[in-house]
């Protein structure tokens, strides 16, 4: 059976019950659409991994299965991002929790601290990545091992981070991300003290520590979080998908993952995010683009995914949806994430802004089909090879 590149990210919304599951499957399916990301966030009323929610994946399953959906796609946390099993991985367990190293003034010194985030999973520590798959990825295994790697294709981890800080202490004027043996690993680098040298650029007002910290940090992170997870799916017959965070931004993504071509080349199936539907080409995402393209040829060019239209603006037509999917065919990508597809305006409640209906509100709901006939295209040319005549490389520094 073909197979439509799109991809609706399906927000479970409220108490949904079997017959809006399945109304909402057959809706899809009408149009063409053989694809459906089970996505748990705001706006859903049921405890997340309860028994309850996976009886409604159960259901999407089934009647997936029933109406020749070719794959399903599991999103990985409740929100975003991705790690901490809805936040209950640190609070559970303050072992694993986010660390990050700090820097502040006092009596006319720089003092150096390490302090924890209660709100985050350190996820260049691989007892706590395998806490995370445990608590999370296993549990789907043990309830839908049959379906793993035949119809329900690969996990969706999204913005996963080891620069989401804390910032209760008003007083530090350093954060950067830190891993236990941070310290150690940067003398055998370079011979010298990471705290001193700290204290030395900011006095002198120089980063001069920071690309080998990144460096360090961004082959943690690819070992203990990509690598392991694309394992794990791997063993299933699945791959790894979704998206880092802060692409846009070579400041932002070097401090959020160390090094993205790295971290994001580990995934089985690099994906993107590009959820503000940029138009012009002085605001488009190019480095985002050739972030997922490095990637995607790393993996051998077999495609790659992304996340889109989630800020929209609502009233996208269909031309201009159409003109992003082939923008990012040009990059690698071949399947189309289409966020958000919440089941109903509660998938809103809690975050207003993210509000793109790709569902039968849309008054283009009918030209679906149109769409991922059109989408069918372009995910043919992006395994076509590349031929690059200017190649930019990508710093440890901004």
């Amino acid at each position: 059976m073909h197979e439509c590149p799109l991809i609706p990210m399906g927000a479970i919304t409220g108490k949904p019950s079997k017959a809006i599951l399945t109304e909402t499957l057959e809706a899809y399916r009408a149009q063409g659409i053989t694809q459906f990301l089970i996505y748990p966030r705001s706006g859903c009323e049921l405890e997340y991994l309860s028994d309850d929610w996976f009886g409604v994946c159960e259901h999407i399953i089934t009647e997936a299965t029933r109406l020749g959906f070719t794959s399903l796609w599991l999103y990985d946390e409740y929100n975003w991002p991705s790690g901490t099993c809805n936040k209950q991985i640190p609070q559970l367990h303050p072992e694993f929790a986010a660390q990050q190293l700090c820097a502040y003034p006092e009596n006319g010194d720089i003092k150096t601290v390490v302090r924890k985030n209660p709100r985050m999973t350190d996820l260049m520590n691989p007892d706590a990545v395998d806490c995370f798959i445990a608590m999370t990825h296993d549990q789907y295994a043990r309830r839908f091992s049959k379906y793993l790697g035949t119809l329900i294709k690969g996990f969706f981890t999204d913005e996963p981070d080891i620069a989401f800080f804390s910032y209760d202490h008003k007083e530090d004027i350093l954060r950067m991300p830190y891993y236990s043996g941070l310290p150690e690993d940067y003398q055998r680098e370079t011979g010298s003290d990471l705290f001193a040298d700290i204290r030395t650029g900011l006095k002198n007002h120089s980063d001069f520590y920071q690309p080998v910290c990144n460096r360090l940090c961004a082959e943690k992170f690819r070992a203990n979080f990509a690598e392991r997870l694309s394992a794990w799916c791997a063993r299933h017959n699945m791959v790894l998908t979704g998206h880092l965070m802060n692409e846009y931004s070579s400041n932002l993504a070097l401090r959020c993952n160390g090094h993205p071509l790295r971290v994001l080349s580990a995934f089985s199936q690099p994906g993107m995010d590009e959820i503000f539907t940029q138009r012009s080409v002085a605001t488009i995402e190019w480095l985002t683009l050739g972030t997922v393209m490095y990637a995607v040829e790393q993996r051998g060019n077999h495609g790659g995914l992304a996340e889109l239209f989630a800020l929209g603006p609502c009233d996208l037509t269909p031309a201009q949806i159409r003109r992003q999917l082939w923008l990012k065919a040009l990059f690698g990508i071949n399947r189309y994430v289409m966020a958000v597809a919440h089941l109903d305006s509660r998938g809103s409640a809690e975050r207003k802004a993210y509000f793109h209906p790709f569902t039968r509100t849309q008054p283009w709901f009918l030209a679906y089909d149109a769409l991922g006939a059109e989408a069918t295209r372009a995910a043919a040319y992006a395994t076509k090879s590349r031929k690059h005549r200017i190649g930019v490389r990508y710093p440890y520094a901004p």
